[in-house]
């Protein structure tokens, strides 16, 4: 096939020092991919590779959009657009990828469990889709490519304003029908392989998490003294911090009495594409970036998305009524799904909101939502987040105490404190 290459496709803007595309990536690896896509297709006629995040938009991975014009027999061209994710080639993240295996854990989840969840819905007469189509490339090379959603006016909300009520309601709607379909799929079929639902809830990944926060504790507590209102809760917060980590891990030990589902595990703001209509009326929710799945109590992804995602004005506001409508759409879909075992009561999600809301939501605070509410940055990279050392000591403080985070942090952190989340016992 003869191919032109537009002059950048290679080349990334100076500050985005962690988006260098792979040598690897060369037109030739799409050919298979444009014969099934593309009827009659010729060659490739152009071919472009460009960073899609600005720099502090993506901190784990970097992602290509590939740009491919089609020549098809008949002198006529297509245009195709996709997303390509690959590794860092930073040093720490290659040692996070030998022990996470996020790469195999996600092209998993779309290539068999997203496509299984949604024939269920097939099966009982709903169309449901709760992720973009993913492709596969003749290369051993770590990667994950997907449509580009953008193409069917898909997008990100701004993840420093958060989330509406609408949007808000819109994503638990998706996790109702992703959870309830989870839970009827491991009910009839026992449970997925324990390497793609345990997240990172390991005992290979204990020592580094609690390394993370043993680093970001004296930084984390510093910024915390300096809240509104903190003479309150601080007290609980140094106690709370000393101990997160075996609490988190304590998720590992799922209680078969209670309901339980595969959770999306890593559910903000920023792995959530939503499509507009052209009156602007927003119509689809898809999940990306699922590479941390996590069976066990539905809490986790409800905490962690309302905390690190909505609003703040809305955040504890409508709390209980973004659990009451989670709680009606989950029976619905359900009930539709014929789930064989018996259906959660309100009571009982709310009984787990409080059972696991100390670990979920203080990590949410710590850890998502200080991500997530960070000002881009050109220095914004994962390794600032885990690292030791001075520089990840400015990062930190950089991020706890910005503005946004700290008037959120200011509302969540009495809000746990007045539920008894963060006491010990």
């Amino acid at each position: 096939m003869y191919v032109r290459i537009k002059k950048n496709m290679s080349t990334v803007t100076k500050n985005d020092q962690h988006s260098v595309v792979p040598t690897w990536v060369q037109a030739k690896l799409f050919e298979s991919v444009l014969k099934k896509e593309v009827d009659n297709c010729k060659q490739i006629k152009e071919f472009k590779v460009s960073p899609a995040c600005a720099p502090g938009e993506n901190y784990s991975t970097v992602m290509l959009r590939i740009e491919i014009t089609a020549e098809k027999q008949d002198g006529a061209s297509e245009a195709l657009s996709f997303m390509l994710k690959v590794p860092h080639n930073h040093e720490f993240m290659k040692e996070m990828r030998k022990k996470f295996n996020v790469f195999e854990v996600e092209d998993f989840m779309y290539r068999q469990v997203m496509p299984e969840l949604e024939q269920l819905y097939i099966d009982n007469g709903l169309a449901v889709k709760f992720s973009p189509r993913s492709y596969q490339l003749p290369t051993n090379h770590d990667y994950i490519m997907l449509e580009d959603l953008r193409v069917r006016n898909f997008k990100n909300v701004n993840r420093l304003a958060g989330l509406d009520r609408v949007h808000v309601k819109a994503v638990l709607l998706t996790l109702a029908q992703y959870h309830a379909a989870s839970a009827k799929r491991i009910a009839c079929q026992g449970n997925y392989p324990s390497k793609y639902t345990s997240g990172y809830l390991t005992e290979l990944h204990r020592p580094m998490l609690e390394g993370i926060y043993r680093d970001t504790c004296a930084v984390w507590l510093e910024c915390v003294a300096e809240y509104k209102g903190h003479e309150t809760y601080i007290e609980d917060v140094k106690n709370y911090h000393n101990v997160v980590v075996g609490e988190f891990f304590k998720l590992n030990n799922v209680d078969d009495s209670e309901f339980n589902v595969l959770n999306h595990g890593d559910c903000c703001i920023t792995n959530i594409m939503f499509q507009y209509d052209e009156a602007g009326k927003l119509c689809e929710t898809y999940l990306v970036d699922n590479q941390l799945p996590l069976y066990g109590t539905p809490a986790f992804d409800l905490i962690y998305f309302i905390f690190s995602s909505a609003q703040k004005e809305i955040k504890i506001q409508y709390f209980d009524d973004f659990i009451k409508f989670y709680h009606d759409k989950l029976i619905e879909h359900l009930k539709l799904l014929k789930y064989p075992k018996t259906l959660p009561t309100l009571k009982k999600i709310h009984m787990a909101l409080i059972k696991y809301g100390g670990c979920v939501g203080y990590t949410s605070v710590v850890n998502v939502m200080g991500a997530v509410l960070l000002p881009p940055s050109d220095d914004a990279h994962f390794s600032k987040f885990v690292a030791a050392g001075d520089e990840a000591h400015r990062f930190r403080k950089l991020m706890y105490l910005n503005e946004n985070f700290r008037k959120n942090a200011e509302e969540l952190l009495p809000w746990l404190h007045n539920r008894g989340a963060l006491k010990l016992n």
